[in-house]
Formats: C-alpha cells, sequence, structure tokens
C-alpha cells in the first residue's frame, strides 16, 4: 500500500507536466499537417461565445468564494443546461433530454442534500452528464456498438489536444491567420473602456465605489477560475468526428486473445476458492471461525466493499472480453474465450450473492449504515450488468442497443435512489443497534448528516433515560464503559452540529460568539463563505429551524446532558481515551466523514497542576475547557 501510495503522488505530482508537454508537442507538430485537413475535425457552435459569457456570469455570481449548496447547483445545472444548447437541433434526442434532466436533478440535489456522499455523487453525475452532452454533440451519428463508441471516444479524446491549434486561429479567404493579436486588440479596448467608466462612475456614488472596490480585490480570484472553466468547455464543445461507416480500426488490437484468456483463468480460480470458503463459513455454521479467531458478528463485518470492487472490476473485464470475442474470425478462439467468461460471469454471480448474505447478515447484527443501503442499491446495479453480459454473450442476435438502453435505466434509477430516498432519514427510522449489548449507537445518528435530523430527538431521550441509569454507578465496568462513551460522544456531536449550523444560519452575533469572535470586527473567511445565501442547503436549514423551534430540548436540555456527562467524568476521575479513541479513529465508517472538534483526553495521572508528570493536560482540564469554550454550564441546574 505505502509503494501504491507513493506511484499514485508521483502521477499527480507529474501530471501537469505531463500535460503541458503533451499540449506543446500537439501545438508544434500540428502546424505541419494541412490545415483543412485538420478543420474537418472542429465545430463552431453559433452560439458558443454567449454560452461561455452565461457560464462566466452564472459562476461569479453563484459558485465564486462558497461551499456547496444552492449555489453551486444552480452554476452547474446551468452548465448541464448551456452544453445542451450547444447540440444541434438533430443531437436534441430523448437520450440527450434525458441526460439533460438528470444532470439538472443531480446539481440541483447538491443544494437539498445535506449527505457529503450523496453531493459526491450527484456532482460525479453532473460532470458525466456534460461529458456525456458534448461527447454526443461532437458525433456526426450514434452508433450503438461498443467498438464503435470505444473508438469515437478515442479519437474524442485525442481531438480535444490536436485541436489546440486550431482555436486559435482563423483561416480567412485559404489563408491561415492567428487570433492572438486580433483577441488582445480586442480584450485591451475592452478593458480601457471598462476602466474609464468604473473610475467616473466610483467617483458618482460611494455606495457603488464600495462594491467596486471588493470586487477588485477578487478580480484576479475571479478571471483564473473563468478561466478554468470556459476553456475546458469551449474545447471539449468544438471537437468533431466525422462519420466513417467503412472504417474497419479494432480499437482493442493491442489486447491478445492470451493477455485476455490467461488473467480471466487466473480470476476464475481466485473466485472460485473463495466461493468455496464462503459456502463453508458465511453460508455455514458460526463454530468453524473461532479457529481462525473471529466471531461471527466479526466476520459479517469485513469484506462487503470490497466484494462490490472486485465484481465491478470482473464487470469490466466480461465486457471487453466480450467485444475482442466479436472481432475474432479464429472459432476455436472464439469458443474458448466466450466460455470462460461464461464461467466468469457466474462465478462474479456468485460474489454478488456473498456480499449480499454479508448485507442481510450486518444489517441483522448491526442494523443500516451508509455503506449497506448505498452498497445494496449498487449490487442491484452490478447483477443488471451481469445479466445484460450473459445475454450478450449467450445470444448472438442479442443487439448492444438493448444493453446500454437496460444499463442506462439502471444507472439513472441508482441515481435517483440515492436522492430520492433520503438514505440517512431510511437509516434513522429502523433499528440502530451498536456493538455492545445491542444498545443504539446514537453516535452514528447524530454524525450522518442534516438528512438525519429526525433521529436527534430520539437520541437526547435516549440517552437522557440510559443516563439516569447509569450515572448511579460509582464504577463502570468495561461494557459500561462503551455505553457511557457512545452517550458522551452522541451528544458531543449534535452539539458541535448544533453550534455549525448556528455559525451558519444564525445572526452574526451568535457566530461571533461560538466562535469566540466578539472583540473582533469580522468573522474569519471560511465563516463569511459558509454564511452567504449560494451557500445555503435546504435540508440544513430545516435542521436549524427545528432546532430553534424546540430550544427547550435542542439548547437546554442537551447542554445540561453534556454537562452531567461531563462531570461524572470529572467527578469520579477516571480516563476513557481508548474507548473514544477507539470510536473515534480506529472504527472505520465508510462514507461518513468524523469531523469532531472534540479529542479524547490523553491521560489522568495527576490533578496538583495544569500539566501531569508526562506533559499531558489532565482530563479535568481538558474536559473543563471544552465546557467553557463551548459556553455549557459547569454545573446544570
Amino acid at each position: 500500500m505505502f509503494f501504491l501510495n507513493i506511484m499514485i503522488a508521483i502521477i499527480i505530482g507529474l501530471s501537469p507536466a505531463l500535460v503541458v508537454g503533451v499540449v506543446l508537442y500537439v501545438f508544434f507538430t500540428q502546424k505541419n499537417r494541412p490545415y483543412a485537413l485538420e478543420q474537418q475535425y472542429v465545430r463552431k457552435p453559433a452560439l458558443i461565445m454567449w454560452v461561455l459569457g452565461a457560464i462566466v456570469l452564472m459562476l461569479n455570481i453563484f459558485a465564486y468564494d462558497v461551499v456547496a449548496g444552492i449555489g453551486v447547483g444552480v452554476f452547474f445545472a446551468s452548465i448541464v443546461l448551456s452544453v445542451f444548447f450547444l447540440m444541434k437541433k438533430e443531437q436534441r434526442t430523448l437520450l440527450s433530454y434525458i441526460i439533460l434532466l438528470v444532470g439538472i436533478a443531480a446539481a440541483v440535489s447538491i443544494g437539498v442534500r445535506a449527505n457529503g456522499f450523496v453531493q459526491i455523487i450527484d456532482a460525479i453525475t453532473v460532470g458525466i452528464s456534460i461529458g456525456l452532452l458534448s461527447f454526443i454533440g461532437s458525433l456526426e451519428k450514434i452508433t450503438w456498438d461498443g467498438i464503435v463508441l470505444i473508438r469515437n471516444g478515442f479519437d474524442y479524446s485525442k481531438r480535444l489536444f490536436f485541436n489546440l491549434p486550431l482555436i486559435v486561429s482563423l483561416q480567412e479567404d485559404g489563408v491561415q491567420k492567428s487570433r492572438v493579436v486580433s483577441i488582445l486588440k480586442t480584450t485591451i479596448l475592452a478593458l480601457i473602456a471598462f476602466f474609464i467608466f468604473v473610475e467616473l462612475l466610483s467617483a458618482a456614488d460611494p455606495v457603488f465605489a464600495q462594491i467596486v472596490r471588493e470586487l477588485k480585490e477578487q478580480a484576479f480570484g475571479r478571471f483564473v477560475l473563468s478561466l478554468f472553466v470556459i476553456i475546458p468547455i469551449y474545447v471539449f464543445n468544438t471537437v468533431w468526428i466525422p462519420l466513417k461507416p467503412q472504417e474497419q480500426r479494432d480499437p482493442l488490437k493491442s489486447l491478445s486473445v492470451q493477455d485476455l484468456y490467461v488473467p480471466m483463468l487466473v480470476i476464475v480460480g481466485l473466485v472460485g476458492v473463495f466461493i468455496f470458503v464462503q459456502i463453508k463459513y458465511l453460508f455455514g455454521g458460526h463454530e468453524s471461525l473461532a479457529d481462525f479467531g473471529y466471531t461471527y458478528s466479526e466476520y459479517v463485518r469485513k469484506g462487503f466493499v470490497e466484494l462490490i470492487i472486485a465484481s465491478a472490476i470482473g464487470g469490466i473485464i466480461s465486457y471487453v472480453v466480450y467485444l475482442k470475442s466479436r472481432l475474432l474470425t479464429d472459432l476455436r478462439q472464439k469458443t474458448s474465450l466466450v466460455a470462460v467468461n461464461i464461467l466468469m460471469i457466474t462465478e462474479l454471480f456468485m460474489l454478488l450473492l456473498s456480499a449480499l448474505k454479508r448485507d442481510l447478515l450486518y444489517v441483522e447484527v448491526y442494523g443500516l449504515t451508509r455503506t449497506r443501503v448505498i452498497g445494496g442499491a449498487f449490487l442491484v446495479w452490478l447483477a443488471g450488468l451481469f445479466i445484460m453480459l450473459l445475454i450478450l454473450t449467450l445470444e448472438k442476435k442479442a443487439k448492444e442497443r438493448l444493453f446500454f438502453i437496460v444499463m442506462g435505466i439502471l444507472t439513472v434509477v441508482f441515481v435517483g435512489f440515492i436522492n430520492v430516498v433520503n438514505i440517512d432519514h431510511f437509516i434513522v427510522s429502523y433499528s440502530k443497534p451498536s456493538d455492545y449489548h445491542n444498545e443504539s449507537d446514537y453516535y452514528y445518528v447524530n454524525i450522518l448528516s442534516e438528512d438525519a435530523r429526525q433521529g436527534w430527538r430520539d437520541s437526547i431521550t435516549y440517552v437522557s433515560n440510559a443516563w439516569d441509569t447509569l450515572s448511579q454507578k460509582d464504577k463502570l465496568t468495561e461494557d459500561q464503559l462503551k455505553e457511557f462513551t457512545n452517550l458522551k460522544l452522541s451528544m458531543v456531536a449534535l452539539l458541535e452540529k448544533r453550534e455549525a449550523l448556528d455559525v451558519k444560519y444564525g445572526s452574526e452575533q451568535e457566530a461571533k460568539n461560538i466562535l469566540g469572535y466578539l472583540a473582533h470586527e469580522d468573522l474569519p473567511t471560511s465563516i463569511i463563505q459558509k454564511r452567504r445565501f449560494q451557500s445555503y442547503n435546504l435540508s440544513e436549514y430545516m435542521a436549524y429551524r427545528m432546532m430553534q423551534d424546540d430550544k427547550e430540548l435542542f439548547y437546554t436540555k442537551l447542554n445540561c446532558m453534556v454537562s452531567d456527562i461531563f462531570n461524572y467524568q470529572i467527578t469520579n476521575k477516571f480516563n476513557n481515551y481508548s474507548n473514544e479513541g477507539n470510536v473515534l479513529f480506529e472504527t472505520d465508517r465508510p462514507f461518513v466523514m468524523n469531523s469532531l472538534k472534540y479529542a479524547p483526553t490523553s491521560s489522568f495521572d495527576s490533578l496538583d497542576g495544569v500539566f501531569n508528570s508526562r506533559g499531558f493536560r489532565d482530563v479535568e482540564v481538558n474536559l473543563g475547557n471544552y465546557l467553557m469554550e463551548h459556553h455549557i454550564p459547569l454545573q446544570c441546574k
């Protein structure tokens, strides 16, 4: 893993230099190619300059210097819509309209859902929608054939670089002339006019002058970001791939039958052994697991995500093998490749069944999590992929058009599911057992996004009732310490979530009070970004209003719970670093980010001074400081 990380870091570090090198190479080498020949690969949408201007305007109004919210969603939606309008009328087919609607819906959802993972999926969906619309717009005709699409995709990617010299040039009367001088001249004249009128109007109105001063401070950043956005959009939407009906170019010629056959045999063998182990342990009894040092509950926690990833990679390999088998003329090679592919698809189905079995057993033991809900939805998508691959491989008359239609529908359903179904709310609505004695894990509930706000009331009620019993103990057992940890951290998580919402949606005075900025004139820049209306999120705002409407519960009661729990630990002088560290840092929670400011106390050796003999602050000092910093009363009445 270490060497893999090093390789990734090297690739990322060298990527800018490689891109610049490729661009320079293409720019100078393509100058020698006939201009008329290259011009056939360029399309010039009539509205492109207006579209780019509109995108720059939307960027600077809605998406500059803000965090993900309604502003970013509106900006992303405007890009999807703009790219759609750059397409020719005959290219605006039903498929194009579906991609348009999916892209806009995903963009809008960024400002609706607070679930960070869903927002990432939505952003990826927007990017794919923009890419697909640009790609479709570059094709003279769409052919539903994997080989042709790969060939066109390769040509499209290549032309993104090879068209660069053409973008900065113009042919007039058969003579190629540089556009750089023309563009610079126009830009200079526009800037001169702009600055003259800005100075005159600023002198005429002090309010306008203040706005201009603020814009000047941001001018460079806005300019660079605007270029960063519009240049790729311009390049991506000026590529044209002419129809070549007689072309027989094989995009998979670098892959021989041996290159695919041998790795597939290795995969089939490994997966076969793995399935045998699964049948023996996962589908069999619990007793034999003890020989390997695992309990059944520990065993079902492991491997679900890895199995999903392995199945997805296997599906990609299977499709490549299917495409390669179509191009083979040797019947023996083709038959052997198809046979191994069918065997691999069958094993991949069994791998999915293993993942499903683990998923169901995990939910039975531990309850629902984001991993299980999202992974389950993706599992259905993979099952559809394998079914379609099996149909394509077995049925010679099956058309790839059907394959793309079915997978497109499943993809839209998957993206729609994770957006329409409020995943965090769905998790909260079902059982939430934890690792110890089936006690509810409200810490997990409270570190979910604001989409899970309906579980916050239950968490305070549950912790209050459980604390009434636990607080009567003078000394806690190991299991009781785990319960104490869950109660404490669940309330701390909710407290910090409440403060984050107050800082973002409350008054400026409230934000300064929480942050300790009462003596400062302005809030930190990062907080100012979050408080702009463009950064608002519908789910977050609804959570904020819910807390404001019940201050007795979410302020008075919550503060008292945190105060009582902290004071119990201070009074009984025990260090809970191990349990808290395990929950906060060692427990794996995929798709959920722990962003608590609270950190477990390191040591509790002495109460004589601020620092103990090993140089760490005492538990009493750390916990007391946390209460004061968060304006929690040391003693709750």
